[in-house]
């Protein structure tokens, strides 16, 4: 048989109300899976340079070496020993407790020279400040710090 009589069975057999017969499916070579880490476990992957990265198992970080990376882990297992005694947040660093305290604090001491709009912590202005400038600097030349202290 030629290709166009194959054609035309198929389509007289489409006619009488048969169904097209299927075509094979060719079987995908089975791809070998690797095994879930367990909890806990560190896995090794491969960065698109080919260099060994290992991973934390709590956040997914990649590190280039191994030490980089129990370094890291260390940021897992430390307490929360620094508590906000407003709101009662646990925080794991002093400094960041320092910084949380100061979300509650009304008083906004840093203000944009451009639109007058005023920020809590410096850092917020100074990301703030790239829509006026475009620059992505994270230097903000137009910082002013307001006093909030009143003089009676």
């Amino acid at each position: 048989m030629n290709l166009s009589t194959l054609t035309t069975i198929n389509t007289a057999q489409l006619q009488n109300g048969a169904t097209p017969p299927k075509k094979k499916k060719k079987k995908k070579p089975e791809k070998e899976k690797k095994p879930r880490p367990k909890p806990g476990e560190i896995r090794l992957t491969t960065a698109l340079d080919g260099s060994t990265l290992y991973c934390c198992p709590e956040c997914h970080m990649a590190y280039p070496e191994k030490e980089l990376l129990e370094q890291h882990l260390v940021g897992h297992t430390l307490e929360r020993r620094f508590v906000c005694d407003i709101c009662g947040a646990g925080l794991k660093r002093k400094d960041h407790l320092t910084r949380h305290k100061q979300s509650h604090n009304p008083e906004r001491p840093y203000v944009c020279t451009v639109c007058l709009k005023a920020f809590k912590r410096k850092e917020q202005l100074t990301l703030h400040f790239v829509i006026h400038s475009g620059e992505k600097d994270m230097s903000a030349p137009n910082v002013v710090k307001v006093s909030t202290e009143r003089t009676i």
